[in-house]
């Protein structure tokens, strides 16, 4: 019996489609964001490896469909195809919040793989911004102090007009989905308000991640030293960081 259920459940597996693989993603990526547990409990570290599961079965789809190729530009991606772009900010947001101190150093490495190859193929499609880029080559950490303020109040104000602009077209495609009696499918349609949406959707995670970049190099280098003080044979008695607060992703539909 055991045997017929994992053959039936690599048969659900083999037969679910990459829009289908994504909708189940998203659907637990954001049961994680939306969590109210302690984030160092054994449940909520459950939630993300689930998620994490879900979201790595994706990418291997998205990898074997070739949708994306390089040297591709913005013009060259439907826009349904877009939200596949976030599938690399999804893994390496999802990595970040496994807190368990016995992985957490292999965590931070996948988190930070997954959202350097993320903020790559978005610099690639020509979708960050000139502030943004020079973030991404110092590695999320801010410029020079006289500096630092002024571009910090910048990309505060810059990410609620991005938040605000996105709340009004998903308000506009729920009026729309209610007005036609249908409910709007994204795996079909090439409209420009999908195609904003996605883009909204990717820019507000390029941001997120240019912050998780700068915590997440920073822990691993709490985590080397003390390493080397533990080597060095006083315990490694360092105050560990607070990992950030648990936000919206940028990848969030609600």
């Amino acid at each position: 019996q055991r045997q017929k259920k994992m053959g039936d459940r690599r048969g659900r597996d083999k037969a679910m489609s990459l829009a289908e693989a994504y909708h189940a993603s998203n659907s637990l990526y954001q049961k994680v964001k939306d969590s109210t547990l302690a984030s160092n409990s054994d449940e909520y570290h459950s939630q993300v490896r689930e998620a994490i599961k879900a979201v790595l079965v994706m990418m291997k789809m998205v990898d074997i469909a070739g949708l994306f190729s390089d040297n591709e530009e913005l013009n060259d991606v439907s826009s349904v195809n877009l939200k596949y772009v976030l599938s690399n900010y999804m893994a390496g947001d999802l990595y970040l919040n496994l807190h368990d101190q016995k992985v957490r150093e292999n965590c931070l490495k996948a988190g930070l793989s997954h959202l350097e190859k993320f903020l790559s193929q978005v610099d690639d499609l020509g979708l960050m911004s000139k502030e943004d880029s020079q973030l991404y080559k110092r590695k999320g950490q801010p410029g020079r102090a006289v500096n630092a303020r002024a571009e910090k109040l910048a990309r505060l104000k810059n990410n609620r007009r991005m938040a605000q602009e996105l709340k009004e077209l998903l308000r506009k495609e729920k009026l729309e989905a209610d007005k036609n009696g249908v409910e709007d499918d994204d795996d079909l349609e090439e409209e420009e308000n999908e195609r904003q949406k996605r883009i909204l959707m990717i820019r507000l995670a390029v941001s997120e991640s240019l912050d998780h970049l700068r915590f997440a190099h920073d822990e691993m280098k709490m985590i080397q030293m003390m390493k080397s003080r533990r080597q060095a044979g006083d315990g490694g008695n360092i105050a560990q960081r607070k990992p950030p607060p648990k936000g919206r992703g940028g990848g969030s539909e609600k």
